[in-house]
């Protein structure tokens, strides 16, 4: 969700992720997400990141995580599931309070941003058109 912040999360190759981790700065925020042992690829960034004094937060489930120990602070969040599969509801509510957290740094310009987000949004949905006069009518699903 957008709120008036750059932010990007590299996809493809490790190299990829290395590459994106030199143009990082220390005005910058390094946010590691990682479980279990974790992935080399994810530790070396926290790693990389953290030498080249740029600010590192992880997301992860125990502090003895390579995560943890890495990263210049960590929120704890639990995919412990009853199922075959970890649950990440509580990670996805840790990400959120994140975005709540920095919306409120710059409310104003956080609120601006929201609502040309939600103004895109709901020109998006389907209107019908009422009666005779030929217009949408968008206030009717709202």
């Amino acid at each position: 969700m957008a709120i008036g912040y750059d932010a990007e999360a590299p996809a493809g190759s490790a190299g990829n992720l290395q590459q994106k981790i030199l143009l990082l700065g220390p005005k910058d925020l390094l946010i590691a997400i990682s479980f279990g042992r974790c992935l080399q690829d994810t530790v070396d960034s926290v790693i990389r990141a953290h030498d080249n004094g740029v600010p590192t937060i992880g997301l992860t489930d125990s502090e003895k995580s390579p995560i943890a120990r890495f990263s210049d602070t960590f929120w704890l969040t639990s995919i412990a599931s009853t199922s075959f599969h970890g649950s990440y509801v509580a990670v996805v509510s840790a990400i959120n309070a994140l975005l709540v957290a920095c919306s409120q740094l710059h409310p104003q310009r956080s609120l601006k941003v929201l609502r040309r987000k939600e103004q895109e949004f709901r020109s998006r949905w389907y209107t019908p058109l009422s009666g005779k006069s030929g217009k949408r009518n968008s206030d009717r699903y709202e």
